[in-house]
């Protein structure tokens, strides 16, 4: 992560976008074999955004672009978001139909996969409303997420209709122990987070750091979003190269991102009794001669939640050497 992260600042230029590409996918390797997903992420769409880039300067779809989406897709399917899995999912079949990849053949394929581990998540979804169920078979059929949607359809109670689809079953009580297995399958370990159909007015999303949790809470409102993946991926970050010398003395951390409507700046406010932290920011976007102000506010807020919720040895020194 340091050696990566160090790279990235040099490479951050016009001329060296491709090696740019190979930094943050190693960046959001290492991210991800630590457990930190939003970090993780954040690398992987940002390699995205520049394999798009150097696709359009060739004219051509690139394979690159290919790979960090498919990257993206799984991270997606760890976490759980429903709009954001089928969106991933629509932009990898674009890309399988158009390029010739030549994937491991002693692999399962990738498509099959996805379906797969989008069904055992599916079959695990906690009680949720008809309103939210009723139309994602027909959208999983879209996308050629044929057991996903038989399993959108069983948990709806449709048995007869996905007896119909099998063959090899013909009575309920066999379609009732292909789900079980279903249910069993090696990916529920894996799962991270409870699936979220993104469909409630209040959101929150939720990150384990240094055994504490990390919990943002938002309005269903895209700016209010991206600023609360930012964050995350930034306290992810961040979190990646302070594992010693910091221990939490708090469970839980609530953050609630909350919409500056009477200015751009950014500031926090804590609340002592709550120990809740409430983040003003106007929106996602920021002018360039903005980004060093942005980078303060944020390098403040971020010691400030180390410094009120964790045991810091030898506080100043540790963050003027991280920062530094």
């Amino acid at each position: 992560i340091i050696y990566f992260g160090k790279s990235i600042k040099k490479l951050a230029k016009e001329e060296t976008q491709n090696e740019m590409y190979f930094a943050l996918i190693g960046l959001a390797i290492a991210y991800k074999n630590l457990g930190l997903i939003w970090a993780s992420n954040n690398c992987y769409i940002t390699a995205c955004n520049f394999s798009f880039k150097l696709s359009d300067e060739k004219g051509t779809i690139s394979e690159k672009t290919y790979r960090a989406v498919k990257e993206i897709l799984t991270n997606e399917l760890f976490i759980g978001r429903i709009p954001y899995l089928l969106t991933w999912h629509e932009m990898f079949l674009i890309f399988q139909r158009t390029l010739t990849i030549d994937e491991n053949k002693d692999e399962i394929a990738f498509d099959s996969l996805c379906d797969g581990t989008f069904a055992v998540r599916l079959i695990h979804t906690k009680s949720t409303t008809n309103d939210e169920l009723k139309y994602l078979p027909d959208m999983l059929a879209r996308q050629e997420l044929w057991l996903s949607q038989d399993t959108a359809l069983y948990k709806q109670g449709y048995i007869e209709i996905c007896m119909q689809e099998r063959e090899d079953i013909k009575k309920e009580k066999e379609l009732d122990e292909y789900y079980k297995m279903v249910a069993n399958q090696p990916f529920v370990e894996q799962i991270l987070y409870d699936t979220n159909y993104m469909s409630e007015d209040k959101l929150s999303l939720y990150s384990n750091m240094l055994g504490c949790q990390f919990q943002i809470n938002f309005s269903k409102d895209i700016e209010m979003l991206l600023v609360s993946e930012t964050l995350l991926a930034y306290l992810e970050s961040f979190v990646g190269t302070s594992l010693s010398n910091i221990h939490a003395h708090r469970e839980k951390i609530i953050i609630n991102v909350l919409d500056n409507t009477e200015s751009t700046d950014i500031y926090f406010i804590y609340n002592k009794d709550t120990y809740e932290y409430n983040f003003y920011i106007k929106n996602f976007n920021t002018q360039e001669k903005e980004h060093s102000l942005v980078w303060n506010k944020m390098i403040e807020f971020t010691v400030d939640i180390l410094l009120k919720n964790f045991i810091v040895n030898d506080a100043e020194n540790h963050f003027k050497k991280l920062f530094e």
